[in-house]
């Protein structure tokens, strides 16, 4: 049969944030390996608030670009048009927790590259690739 498990991750703690963060495995009747796919909720500690992370269209190019970079300058065997069009059209709100100097970005299953089945979290300093995704993008609920 098919079912799914969801799995609490992290709680990533910082002065500014708490960040929180599930797995969802989808396992499927007959399929080679389950589907992994990520959540990520941000909630602002002063004013307390959950926030909705997000980045604007103009700056998408950029970031990706930064992301990148990053991930070559760590191991230059990545390949940078593989990557670019992995990541166009990924979901980065539903998959960023902030920290106090960093991001942490997960990766679903062929995220970073259709023949990289490898779910993974990643921890990105570069301060524009924090700037980008930035300041959140609307505040859903303040108490």
């Amino acid at each position: 049969g098919s079912f799914i498990d969801i799995t609490p991750l992290n709680v990533a703690l910082s002065t500014k944030y708490i960040g929180l963060s599930f797995e969802r495995v989808a396992h499927y009747a007959m399929a080679a390996h389950p589907e992994h796919h990520f959540l990520t909720i941000n909630i602002q500690r002063q004013p307390w608030s959950l926030r909705q992370i997000g980045i604007a269209s103009e700056n998408r190019e950029r970031l990706i670009e930064l992301i990148i970079d990053e991930l070559r300058a760590e191991d230059p065997s990545w390949e940078p048009d593989v990557l670019a069009e992995s990541l166009a059209n990924y979901d980065f709100a539903s998959n960023v927790n902030f920290l106090d100097d960093r991001v942490r970005i997960y990766f679903s299953d062929y995220s970073l590259g259709s023949y990289l089945v490898e779910a993974q979290e990643r921890d990105f300093r570069t301060p524009e690739i924090r700037a980008l995704l930035g300041e959140p993008i609307g505040t859903l609920v303040t108490t």
